[in-house]
This record gives structure tokens, sequence and C-alpha cells, in this order.
């Protein structure tokens, strides 16, 4: 039994090892006002991306994945993804430092469905530089503005890695259980 598990796990070891890198993880948050006087919606939201760890330039096709959950105080909230990307571009600096970043959103029903779709954009990391629109009518109307805050990226282990760790575990545990076996059949 445990050799078939083993073989199990080296087969995966062998057809993940050459064709899966590791991903930059790289989290954000916004926080932006809108209204009269800036005093009226409140907008906030958490989202991350990911793309192929040693990449300096990221493009909308380098993405393997993005999510950005919007939170407004009306209350409603838009949930985007990978696909509702129109456009991407980051550039990452030394030490996994997002240094600038770019991005638009195609328009977003939220869950209240009484209000208009959102779309989200970002210009740039500077204070002010991100967004919130609303879209009446293919009409895009700026409901928030705000500031995007990167968290520090983290490299996720590849695949193969993940495996082997397993593997490794499998083959610890086999023998503690075959040294115990041992001991109460003597």
């Amino acid at each position: 039994m445990r050799w078939a598990v083993l073989a199990a796990v080296l087969g995966l070891t062998a057809a993940t090892a050459g064709g899966a890198r590791a991903a930059m993880i790289v989290d954000f948050s916004y926080s932006g006002r809108g209204g009269p006087d800036d005093a009226g919606l409140i907008a906030t939201g958490t989202g991350s991306f990911s793309f192929a760890d040693g990449l300096t330039t990221v493009g909308l096709a380098d993405l393997l994945a993005f999510n950005f959950n919007l939170s407004e105080n009306t209350p409603n909230t838009a949930t985007f993804g990978l696909p509702d990307l129109a456009s991407f571009s980051a550039e990452v600096g030394p030490g996994l430092t997002v240094t600038s970043l770019a991005l638009a959103t195609d328009p977003v029903q939220g869950t209240n469905q009484q209000t208009w779709p959102r779309e989200f954009g970002v210009s740039s990391l500077d204070p002010g530089d991100a967004a919130t629109r609303v879209v009446i009518l293919g009409v895009s109307l700026e409901q928030t503005t705000g500031t995007v805050t990167i968290t520090p990226a983290a490299t996720a282990p590849e695949p193969s890695a993940v495996v082997l760790a397993a593997l490794g575990t499998l083959v610890a545990a086999a023998g503690r259980a075959r040294r115990r076996k041992t001991r109460t059949t003597a």
C-alpha cells in the first residue's frame, strides 16, 4: 500500500516539475470617499493579483489571478475577477516591491441590484490616483477617489515543491509505522 502511495506521489512530482513556476502574490487595499464634499459615500476594498516569479514588468497577459472585493456603505459589494480586467500593468523592483500599478476594470454589477454597475481603476500608487466609477447607461461617472496601498509581495512555492514536501512526510510516516509494527511483533 505505501509503495503505491509513494509511486503516486513520485508520479505527481514528475508531472508538475517541469511546467510550473513559483508565483508572486501581491495583496492590495483601496480606501476612497465620494459624494458631496467627500462625506457621503465610503468605499473600501481588498484584493490580490499574482504572476510568475522573476518578472519585473507585468502586463495583463502575465497575470495568473486577480480578485478585488469592493464594499460601499450604501450597502453594496462588487467582486471583480481576472475576466473583468480591461487593462493592467505593474512594475516590480528590488526586494519584491511593486513600484507602479495601473489597472482598469470593466463594469461589474454589485450585490445591490438597485444600483448601477461599478468600475474600479488605478492610475498610479500616489494618493488619490485610484477611483471607483458608476456606469449609467454606458456613461462612466466618478463615484469615489482614493488610494491603493500595496502589501509587500510574497512568493508561493512551486507545486512540485509542495508535492516533494508531502512525499517526505509520507516516507517519514511510513518509516515510523514500520518501526512501530516491528516493535509490537517482536
